[in-house]
C-alpha cells in the first residue's frame, strides 16, 4: 500500500486519484491503482506482485501510523513517502526542517538492513527515528536488529485497534540476548525526539526481583 503514486510526472495523493485509472508506483514504477472506502485509508495497490518494492508490503496500520505522525508535526513540515533517488530510498515521513526521518517498522528486518538505512540517510544529512510496532517488537527475545535499533533513537507504537496510534518509550534491561525487565510505557513527544540514556549496571547490582526473573527465564 502507498499513499502517493505518479500520474505521468505528477505525484498524486491516493485521495485525489481516480479509481479506474492506472498510475505508477513512486518506488518501483510498476502499475498501481487506487482503493477507497468508508472504512479504509485511500491507498494505491500494485496490480501484480512486486516483492522488491518496499511500498508493496505496507499495511493499513503502517499507513495509519504515517498519517498520525504527520499530524503531530507542524502543518506543512512532514512529507510522506518522499523519494531520495540518490540513495534509492523512500522515507515514510520526512521532517525536513530538522532533517529527521521517521521509519515505521511493522515487520522484522535484519540488522544489516537497519544499519544500511541509517548509513544511507546519514550520507545525505538525515537522522532516523525508528517507530517499532509492538505487535512485532518489544518481546522477551528481541532479534539482533531490534537490540541494535534500541541503542539508537527509537520508540514503540501500539497501532492496531487504536483510533490514533500510541507512541511510547520505556526503560528496559537486557541480559544474554533477552529482555528481562521493562518499565511502564512512557509518553513521548515525537516533535522533540530524545533517547532515554542507557543504564549500565553490573549484574550483582540488579534489583533482587530482576535477578530472580532472569534466573527463572533461563531455567
Amino acid at each position: 500500500m502507498a499513499l502517493y503514486a505518479y500520474d505521468d510526472e505528477i505525484l498524486v495523493h491516493a485521495s485525489d486519484a481516480k479509481e479506474r485509472r492506472s498510475y505508477r508506483c513512486s518506488h518501483c514504477k510498476e502499475p498501481v491503482k487506487v482503493r477507497k472506502g468508508l472504512y479504509r485509508i485511500a491507498h494505491f495497490y500494485h496490480l501484480s506482485r512486486s516483492p522488491t518494492c518496499r511500498l508493496h508490503s505496507k499495511s493499513q496500520d503502517h499507513l495509519l501510523a504515517q498519517l498520525a505522525i504527520q499530524s503531530l508535526l507542524p502543518v506543512g513540515e512532514g512529507s510522506l513517502e518522499k523519494s531520495f533517488f540518490e540513495i534509492l530510498r523512500v522515507a515514510d515521513i520526512v521532517w525536513e526542517p530538522h532533517k529527521i526521518i521517521f521509519e515505521i517498522q511493522c515487520s522484522m528486518l535484519s540488522q544489516t538492513e537497519a544499519e544500511e538505512r541509517v548509513r544511507d540517510y546519514a550520507q545525505i544529512g538525515y537522522q532516523i527515528v525508528w517507530i517499532l510496532d509492538d505487535r512485532v517488537f518489544n518481546k522477551k527475545s528481541p532479534r539482533p536488529a531490534e537490540q541494535w535499533i534500541r541503542q539508537r533513537l527509537s520508540y514503540f507504537a501500539s497501532i492496531r485497534h487504536q483510533t490514533f496510534p500510541i507512541f511510547y518509550d520505556q526503560f528496559e534491561i537486557f541480559q544474554q540476548q533477552r529482555r528481562i525487565k521493562k518499565g511502564p510505557p512512557l509518553k513521548v513527544k515525537l516533535q522533540n525526539p530524545r533517547q532515554i540514556p542507557p543504564i549500565s549496571l553490573p549484574e550483582e547490582k540488579f534489583p533482587c526481583q530482576v535477578l530472580h526473573k532472569a534466573q527463572m527465564t533461563h531455567l
